[in-house]
């Protein structure tokens, strides 16, 4: 037997008192002499026993019942299998899941309320004296310290259900690096959660055997859920006027089965599409919608579906915007102008500049969002380093080569781009034979592609064979397998390279007429694209191509109810905003300096909480055990109260009611022999 609060044993000495009052109050017999006592003295000497017994019962008595309720105050017990409440000094640290799919319905009602609840009962499970810690998904600094009980039950209080999602192991470490930095080693943690599948990785847990650590699962009743995943444009090529199809992915969890189902397109506030869907638990659909752009500009849109009762995941915002005119840069070779001035220079959808290789002007270069190097006798190293960092950044390069070029500095262009060896030029003549008709750049251009199609005759040409580690897609191949125009992923852009240069010397190919649907998609799909949409929890920079403000000045993020300040970045004629987890809410946010709005985005609540598979009590705690995860045990959910289970798993057997009851059987017994034993 123990003592969870051995320094009221002090009080037994009270059982003194008693005995003082005992001896203060001992009747002392006096002798009387009677000429004839003989019938007296049998019952004088009965008497006097009996009195001495009752007063010593009585004593006892006091004695005991003081000695009870002192050993009752220090609540004793019998040790459990984890005597975690012997130690003097007490850190618990509790982890209540505040994401959105503690939201929906579970055996006792709502979950998360559920928990708030649990945790209530867990805290008061403990002493006054013991120090707490809240930890949610948010990770918010004014959870990072020790507080009282009372400072715990008021932080419990607010907080709220979040689109922030963090992994079991990231919320141990969490637990684990506040211990720490209060220069503690030993705790105990509780995580009460609903344990989704997806966040769930055990192999990523450490065991510490100074910390105890209780898993309470909540189990959802509702486990059906249907959202809108992702959506994506079917071509990076939008044009005013063309029809566009959107793709979208719609994903459905639980075992329930959807019929008839529909999701709806808005776009500036008007409804643009419609399109039905059928699918089943743990599927997902792909589904596409399409329409007609008629504007230029930027364009807000939303995608929406209905289910419930979890609804955070029925909406997607998105953003597409639509220039006006698009700017292009071609740098000639000395006395080369040719095709693509004549493609582009008369073109109201674009802004078409041309420099000379000699006249070289590289702050130019990130205004633009497609480069043609067209024909140059030579390319610098500092011009090699500012291409580089351009098409690193997002920008579009496509790469003409002379036919008369300096090799040593095509291959310093070609060791840039991580593109092999540089070749001699080959004058076998060829046709182009193959084309890869999928490629987006391609899309529209044929409506059907005949067997004997007319294509480009090439004269000479560079037989280039590029690393097989590289990421070259062949758009156009000669007949013997060389690749006649390819298309590399570098960095965030895009690199073209061409085998032959732009005049008959080489080819036919800027007279034929593949040239300009190709080279024309490669200038409306040039440039960075941003991403349609962000996660509100995202680290990722919001890009706003084309403003650069002064230090000085300081852009907004303003949405429905809520304006944040993000940290802010001017880089290469782009605004790069960090939100550091501030935007909280999904909607469309505008970018704004002042009174002016500067450009708009969006924000989407994460979909991984979208799935709700859970892991129940049972299948749990035999992943745990599995997994080789030291804990203390999985505290199912009960309908006693959460105190009273803690209480019986980590106290063991509690005997402070055992010792009240005696304690009372004896003050009883005291008033039965005062007021009967002499009867």
């Amino acid at each position: 037997m123990r003592f969870i609060d051995p320094l009221f044993l002090w009080a037994s000495l009270a059982a003194i008192i008693p005995v003082i009052v005992h001896l203060f109050n001992f009747r002392r017999f006096k002798k009387l002499y009677f000429s004839n006592v003989r019938f007296l003295e049998q019952l004088q000497l009965q008497t006097q026993k009996q009195s001495r017994l009752r007063h010593l019962l009585v004593l006892m008595m006091r004695i005991l019942g003081i000695l009870f309720l002192v050993m009752a105050f220090a609540r004793p017990y019998i040790p459990g299998k984890d005597d975690f409440f012997s130690a003097d000094s007490r850190i618990i640290s509790i982890y209540v899941d505040n994401s959105y799919s503690m939201g929906s319905l579970g055996r006792e009602g709502d979950m998360f309320k559920e928990a708030k609840k649990r945790a209530v009962e867990i805290v008061n499970a403990y002493r006054v004296t013991d120090k707490f810690n809240l930890v949610t998904n948010d990770f918010e600094g004014l959870h990072q310290r020790l507080v009282s009980r009372e400072s715990f039950l008021e932080m419990l209080e607010d907080v709220e259900l979040s689109p922030s999602r963090k992994s079991m192991s990231e919320i141990i470490d969490r637990q684990k690096y506040i211990i720490s930095e209060n220069h503690l080693q030993s705790a105990h943690l509780y995580l009460l959660s609903d344990y989704q599948k997806n966040i769930c990785d055990f192999e990523s847990i450490e065991n510490d055997s100074l910390l105890k650590m209780f898993f309470v699962p909540f189990e959802s009743s509702q486990a059906d859920n249907l959202f809108i995943d992702s959506a994506w444009f079917e071509s990076p090529v939008l044009q005013i006027g063309r029809p566009v199809v959107l793709n979208v992915r719609v994903g459905a969890s639980g075992n329930g089965s959807y019929k008839g189902e529909s999701v709806r397109l808005f776009v500036n506030g008007v409804q643009k599409s419609i399109a039905g869907f059928e699918l089943e638990g743990g599927q997902m659909v792909e589904v596409q919608m399409g329409y007609t752009i008629h504007e230029t500009g930027n364009h807000n849109a939303c995608l929406e579906l209905t289910d419930y009762p979890v609804n955070f995941d029925d909406k997607l915002f998105f953003n597409y915007h639509l220039s006006t005119s698009i700017p292009l840069l071609t740098v000639n070779g000395t006395g080369i102008s040719g095709a693509l001035n004549t493609l582009f220079g008369n073109d109201s959808s674009f802004v078409f500049g041309a420099m000379d290789e000699g006249q070289l002007d590289y702050t130019s270069f990130s205004k633009n969002n497609a480069i043609f190097l067209n024909q140059l006798g030579q390319i610098g190293s500092g011009m090699v380093s500012e291409l580089v960092k351009y098409v690193e950044d997002g920008g579009t390069l496509v790469f003409l080569p002379s036919d008369n070029p300096k090799t040593e500095d095509y291959q310093m262009f070609f060791n840039g781009f991580n593109l092999g060896v540089f070749p001699s030029a080959d004058t076998t003549d060829l046709y182009v034979s193959d084309l890869l008709e999928m490629h987006p750049l391609f899309e529209g251009i044929f409506e059907f592609i005949p067997e004997n199609m007319d294509m480009p005759f090439v004269k000479k040409y560079y037989p280039y064979s590029f690393p097989q580690k590289g990421t070259a897609v062949p758009l156009l191949s000669l007949q013997n397998g060389r690749p006649f125009f390819t298309a590399f992923d570098f960095g965030k852009g895009k690199l073209y390279v061409s085998a032959v240069g732009l005049n008959d010397n080489f080819s036919n190919f800027h007279r034929h007429a593949l040239f300009v649907p190709l080279f024309y998609n490669i200038a409306l799909s040039s440039g960075t694209h941003p991403p349609m949409y962000y996660q509100t929890n995202t680290e990722l920079p919001v890009r706003i191509q084309d403003i650069e403000l002064r230090s000085d000045r300081v852009a907004t993020l303003k949405g429905e109810g809520i304006e944040v300040i993000p940290e802010q970045r001017n880089i290469n004629n782009v605004l790069h905003l960090f939100p550091h987890g501030q935007i909280q809410k999904a909607g469309r946010y505008e970018v704004s300096y002042q009174d002016s709005v500067l450009s708009y985005v969006s924000f989407n609540y994460p979909r991984l909480e979208s799935m709700l598979e859970c892991y129940d009590a049972k299948t749990f705690n035999d992943l745990l055990t599995a997994n080789n995860i030291q804990h203390n045990g999985v505290l199912e959910l009960e309908k006693q109260s959460f105190e009273k289970y803690i209480e019986r798993f980590g106290q063991g057997i509690p005997l402070f009611r055992w010792f009240i009851l005696l304690a009372l059987i004896c003050f009883a017994a005291e008033v039965l022999l005062l007021r009967y034993f002499r009867k």
